[in-house]
Formats: C-alpha cells, structure tokens, sequence
C-alpha cells in the first residue's frame, strides 16, 4: 500500500509526499503506475477536494468516545451524496470504534 502526505515537501521509503497544489495530479500518477491501494493521510482541506472530484473509494473512519463540541467537520460543503457500503467495524479496547466503508459506486 502506498502512502500519501499530504502537505509535506519530504519523501521517503514508501511514503510519497503530494504537494497541496497537485494532490490529484499525485493520485493520478501513482494509480497509473499500478498502485492497488493507496492511503491518504492530510488535512480535512484535501479531503474535502478529493471528495468533490470523486477520488475517494473508500473511508476508515475513527469514532472517539469524547464529545468535543467543536472541531474541524470532515463532511463539510460537499453537494454530492455519496452513498457508502460498510465492510466491517471493530472496537478497540479504549473505547475507539473503527468503522470501514467503500463508496457505493452502483448508488452514486
């Protein structure tokens, strides 16, 4: 699995680092080179523009059980529904519940 940051200017083993400027041009890039899977890790900003080009497959999503009142939404100003299929779930001896979805593209 590869992995992208988003953000950063660095590279290394494994990791590839995806300038904010050229994200999608990034992803594009490396699904041509055959990638299977490929993990993003970034800001709610990048998310949120590859949730509106419809880049996204997939999402694991982490339900912490602390109410904060107040944060950064994950799902914000997306005019898109974007149906999801949920694949597994699981909970974590401190509370946390991992919750894995694919993007349901016989819906959308």
């Amino acid at each position: 699995m590869r992995k992208i940051i988003s953000f950063m200017h660095i590279s290394f083993d494994g990791l590839v680092a995806g300038p904010k400027d050229n994200l999608q041009g990034s992803l594009n890039e490396l699904k041509q080179q055959g990638d299977q899977e490929i993990l993003l890790f970034g800001s709610p900003t990048a998310t949120h523009s590859l949730i509106e080009q419809n880049l996204i497959d997939g999402y694991w999503l982490f339900v912490n059980p602390i109410i904060l009142g107040q944060g950064i939404p994950l799902f914000t100003g997306s005019t898109a529904k974007t149906q999801l299929k949920l694949l597994a779930t699981h909970q974590f001896t401190c509370g946390v519940t991992e919750f894995n979805y694919i993007v349901d593209k016989h819906k959308n």
